[in-house]
């Protein structure tokens, strides 16, 4: 195991393989924040951890790990790779309860089934065709990015980065299986700027299934939400597409239960506009 503990920036590359000292990771980061300017190479199937804090895989040319071997990232802290990962047909799982970021502009390669099993896992690149995406009960997917991969939801799905409204898209199937959520957060009183103010999804190839036990909770309280029962814009009913279908394939299903929080200032709808209330409909 390499251990970094404490904040660091080293421009070597390492040749890794393993699991680490009790599966913690070949590569182990253990505080503060650390930035790894070379390129990480897998000689085997190996796994890279991150127990607090914040690792950053930023090389300045090439891949940011490669190699035609399983990857498993691991642990509580927060993972960021700002160039591609390329593991060919292998598998990559994610563990833990921390953050997995794939930054913008990289197409990221595997023609394996990604697995979330725990934490978040934010595209904000895009993810090569392949196998499947799978998020685990859970397990959170976020991100501005493009999924170009069958994806199945069985944790959250919380498009948009962090507390930040955003698009995401998928251009092969998606599908909500049961017990999942679609957590869709609204920041302004308008009913515009999809990806700005609210959150979208953009289902642009493949099917679209929603199961009947699957939930949308509707967010309007997030930090930086200027929502406001009171405002005269809920004076009238309205409606916004949490999924946008443009399709050939075929959609299906409707979320079956509907919950939403109090807005930005705190106040519950039911006490600020008695008898109003919100529902997921199918258009389309």
């Amino acid at each position: 195991t390499l251990a970094i503990n404490g904040s660091l920036t080293t421009p070597e590359s390492f040749r890794i393989a393993g699991t680490g000292i009790g599966g913690s990771g070949a590569i182990q980061h253990v505080s503060g924040l650390a930035t790894v300017s070379g390129n990480v190479i897998l000689t085997n199937n190996a796994t890279i951890g991150a127990s607090a804090g914040g690792l950053t895989i930023s090389p300045a040319s090439g891949d940011a790990i490669s190699g035609n071997f399983a990857l498993t990232f691991t642990g509580s802290g927060n993972i960021t790779l700002t160039q591609r990962y390329d593991i060919a047909t292998q598998p990559l799982v994610k563990n833990g309860s921390g953050r997995l970021t794939l930054a913008s502009s990289v197409v990221n390669a595997t023609s394996g089934n990604v697995t979330i099993t725990d934490g978040t896992f934010e595209v904000n690149g895009s993810l090569a065709s392949g196998g499947q995406l799978l998020i685990q009960s859970g397990a959170v997917l976020s991100g501005n990015g493009v999924i170009n991969r069958a994806t199945q939801v069985s944790g959250t799905h919380n498009p948009g980065a962090g507390s930040l409204a955003g698009n995401q898209t998928f251009s092969a199937s998606l599908s909500y299986l049961a017990n999942s959520t679609l957590s869709w957060q609204l920041f302004n009183n308008t009913t515009s700027g999809a990806g700005t103010n609210f959150d979208q999804v953009l289902v642009t190839g493949g099917n679209l299934t929603v199961n009947s036990l699957a939930s949308l909770n509707l967010v309007f309280n997030s930090t930086g939400s200027s929502v406001d029962w009171a405002d005269t814009f809920w004076n009238s009913n309205r409606t916004w597409t949490a999924i946008a279908f443009t399709s050939n394939g075929s959609s299906s299903g409707l979320f079956g239960s509907v919950s939403y929080t109090n807005d930005a200032l705190g106040q519950s709808l039911a006490t600020t506009r008695p008898g109003a209330t919100f529902s997921a409909l199918l258009v389309g």
